[in-house]
């Protein structure tokens, strides 16, 4: 049913579909993810999933799927991407907490 939903939404415009933190999802929702998978290469959609390094994805290996790989960033570039998030605001010691709390991952 969520299948064909989503082929109806992409025969009238293109989707955009994010699935985040796929390394903690449930069996159901992977089963649902793998069929969206499968189907994308004929769908007007751009699907992201983002998962952990350890996360083995049953589909990186699909002609029409694309991985890229994101690293933890230093410091400094982590502490760039929260001031522009925050408007230049000096926040020094929220800065470093989400650095620490996101080990790097400041998408966290």
């Amino acid at each position: 049913m969520l299948l064909a939903q989503l082929e109806g939404l992409t025969a009238r415009q293109p989707v955009l579909m994010l699935f985040e933190d796929t390394h903690w999802v449930d069996p159901t929702s992977t089963e649902l993810l793998d069929l969206i998978v499968d189907r994308a290469a004929s769908l007007r959609l751009l699907l992201i999933v983002t998962f952990r390094p350890e996360f083995v994805a049953p589909w990186t290996d699909c002609s029409h799927v694309s991985l890229l790989r994101l690293n933890r960033l230093p410091p400094r570039e982590g502490s760039a991407i929260i001031a522009g998030v925050t408007g230049g605001k000096n926040l020094p010691r929220n800065r470093r907490r989400c650095m620490a709390l996101g080990l790097g991952w400041v998408l966290w």
